[in-house]
């Protein structure tokens, strides 16, 4: 079950109804969609910082490698993958979102699965008082 900050979680369900009206639907948007309806809703000011939220940057290390890389998981607009900024409706955004620093990930792509430890939340919008992203 995923964690989110109210902000988070209807800015997210809003996204998903105005990505279903638009010509952009996909299974990824159902799967973003099917995780929200069981998760776990908590107050935006006490949201812990160690929670990756949109707009975070986290330090990730993939298992098989041990590569480590910096990611934020943004909003489907502000995506840019040579930004490193992923989107929440991509494999490794909807892992990523609510995870804990620590914790293993499994990013479901479409040539398998490769797993991910979070090392560390970099930074948090919640944590850096920046409530307005």
């Amino acid at each position: 079950m995923v964690t989110l900050n109210e902000k988070d979680y209807n800015r997210l369900i809003n996204s998903i109804k105005q990505l279903r009206m638009s010509a952009i639907g996909n299974s990824n948007i159902k799967n973003l969609a099917e995780s929200l309806k069981s998760a776990k809703i908590i107050a935006s000011p006490q949201t812990p910082a160690n929670l990756v939220t949109m707009n975070s940057k986290a330090m990730l290390k993939r298992l098989d490698n041990n590569q480590e890389m910096e990611v934020s998981v943004v909003y489907h607009d502000d995506a840019d993958l040579k930004a490193k900024k992923i989107s929440v409706f991509a494999p490794m955004g909807m892992a990523l979102l609510g995870a804990k620093e620590n914790e293993v990930i499994t990013c479901n792509l479409p040539n398998g699965k490769i797993d991910y430890e979070v090392k560390k939340v970099l930074y948090q919008p919640e944590s850096a008082g920046d409530l307005h992203l």
